[in-house]
């Protein structure tokens, strides 16, 4: 509970001392009409009804229905600002942060914290409000059972806080149980993933998807829903006992009170009256556990997200913030003895690029090759700064970049990596020629499969092939200086193949454009104005092959 409380301290604004106190106003109006419920019914009883009793009762009903209107209107608002800023905050970490960091997280996560773990807080909040109402009227009843008995009072509150201590001790096997499924449902969603991801591969191999789908999705599915079947049984074993806890003060007020107090016997009635009253609240607060520690246990993990994120966020840019250095175009990057590892998996030993001494400078043609695993890709991930670099430095047209200024260095770049994403429209690009890109599509053999209109893109299913294509007609209308290609030409028929560098490349050099790819295509070395070659993450010498070889 201290989770949540602290929670809703930081994150629900919206929850003032009027809301407090519109909710302790549902919850004595509530009480105030079985009271007056009780009265009426003596002095029917009695054979003296009272009109001022229905009035009465019906004031009260109104009032309550009015401030608990309120307060679930109310709630709902803070509910959904909460929902709202949690995602929107997560979302603005996970921008401010590196890939690294992103990449040993992993996704599935990020994708639990944002859907399945704040709907779950929502939820809980939700649930919470109810259950204080229910906890306001089951306070009242029980000023209203002093009123009548005090020995009725003491066996009553004696019975709420037996529950109370009971239910202390399921939550805390509750919350572990909760904690092993989030972790359970972040595993499966990692499955499903790999389950579409890898569809044509698992269909193609009927004993590997069989064997997937039993011993990943299944057995999964299942742990979780045992944890969750025996995590709530315990909570339904503490329904029953409340429901048999009131049943045990209904008795002993009908057995033993008049024992202890003979005097207090002709309010029996009433006070049974009111103990089954409170019966209903008592059942809401019970409902509401379960709901309420599996959203403590997701503002663990969400709080656990945001606080690795927290450790990796980079300073927000300054508003029009550029490299001041850089005057109107660029001239240069030099990379001087660039360090960059990262771990791979338990027990082995981080890979590692460099230390690098690289230079790239305007209208330059460079290609960077090497076997699987030489680190090229990571190179270009450090060249444009989405991994940041453990040493070393870089400098653009010979002034030292700083971290504040990354933002503005990135920007430098128009990248088509080997893992790309195409948007559904241009982000980011203030206007489009639409003739422009009309032209472009042509260019690029897409006229019949999409189109560019205002800078949104009519169709993205596209073959792997196409799909480069129109990210390459992309870049070229974000107009950035330099252009970066993770072996872009993999997936193109020889013709374009041929196309793409000795057409594509040129009149982008030609346009003043500075161009490095990553590639294996060594027919078309000549088009480069130099060729790199890595090998285990450091430049190697490399001659280029004689004529005809």
């Amino acid at each position: 509970m201290e989770v949540y409380l602290n929670f809703l301290r930081r994150e629900a604004k919206g929850v003032t001392s009027k809301l407090i106190l519109t909710a302790v106003a549902a919850g004595l109006f509530n009480a105030l009409s079985i009271a007056l419920v009780i009265k009426a019914a003596s002095a029917v009883a009695a054979q003296e009804p009272e009109f001022k009793y229905f009035v009465l009762i019906v004031i009260t009903l109104v009032g309550f229905f009015a401030t608990k209107r309120h307060v679930l209107d109310r709630t709902s608002l803070i509910v959904e600002g909460i929902l709202a800023r949690v995602r929107l905050r997560l979302a603005e970490k996970i921008q401010r942060t590196n890939l690294e960091v992103l990449e040993r997280i992993g996704q599935s996560p990020l994708y639990t914290a944002v859907s399945t773990h704040t709907e779950t807080i929502s939820d809980g909040f939700m649930t919470l409000v109810n259950a204080a109402t229910a906890a306001f009227i089951v306070g009242f009843a029980s000023l209203y059972v002093i009123s009548l008995s005090v020995t009725a009072f003491v066996l009553t509150a004696l019975m709420l806080a037996w529950l109370v201590f009971f239910y202390v001790l399921q939550k805390r096997g509750a919350s572990e149980n909760y904690k092993k499924c989030a972790k359970l449902e972040d595993e499966y969603f990692e499955g499903f993933n790999d389950l579409l991801t890898g569809f044509k591969e698992l269909k193609m191999n009927s004993r590997k998807s069989a064997e997937f789908f039993e011993t990943k999705l299944v057995r999964l599915s299942a742990e979780t829903q045992d944890i969750k079947i025996k995590t709530l049984q315990a909570f339904n074993k503490c329904a029953l006992i409340g429901q048999g806890s009131v049943f045990i003060l209904v008795a002993s007020a009908l057995f033993i009170l008049p024992v202890i107090t003979p005097d207090d016997l002709s309010k029996i009635p009433a006070i049974i009256a009111v103990i089954l009253f409170i019966f209903g609240p008592i059942s809401e607060i019970v409902s509401s556990i379960p709901y309420i520690s599996r959203a403590a246990v997701s503002i663990q993990v969400v709080d656990n997200l945001e606080s690795q994120l927290d450790g990796f966020l980079i300073a927000k840019p300054i508003e029009g913030s550029a490299l001041p250095e850089l005057g109107e175009a660029f001239e240069s990057i030099v990379c001087n003895q660039v360090l960059f590892s990262y771990s791979t998996e338990a027990g082995e030993a981080p890979f590692s690029i460099g230390p690098l001494d690289f230079t790239l400078r305007a209208g330059e043609v460079v290609f960077i090759i090497g076997g699987n695993g030489s680190g090229k890709s990571t190179f270009l991930k450090v060249l444009t700064g989405l991994y940041p670099h453990k040493s070393g430095e870089f400098t653009v047209n010979g002034h030292l970049l700083g971290p504040l200024q990354i933002t503005a260095y990135r920007n430098l770049f128009s990248p088509i990596f080997s893992d790309y994403h195409l948007f559904d429209k241009l982000y980011g690009v203030d206007s489009v020629d639409d003739a422009e890109a009309e032209e472009l599509i042509i260019q690029m053999g897409l006229s019949e499969k999409t189109q560019i209109i205002r800078r949104e893109i009519s169709n993205r299913k596209l073959s792997t092939g196409q799909r480069k294509r129109l990210a390459l007609a992309v870049a070229i209308l974000e107009d950035k200086p330099i252009f970066l290609f993770d072996e872009w030409a993999a997936d193109q028929d020889p013709e374009f193949r041929r196309y793409f560098y000795e057409k594509i490349l040129p009149e982008l050099v030609a346009d003043g454009k500075t161009v490095i790819a990553a590639t294996h295509d060594d027919r078309y070395f000549h088009v480069a104005n130099r060729v790199l070659k890595l090998e285990y993450g450091k430049f190697v010498p490399w001659a280029s092959p004689p004529a005809g070889g």
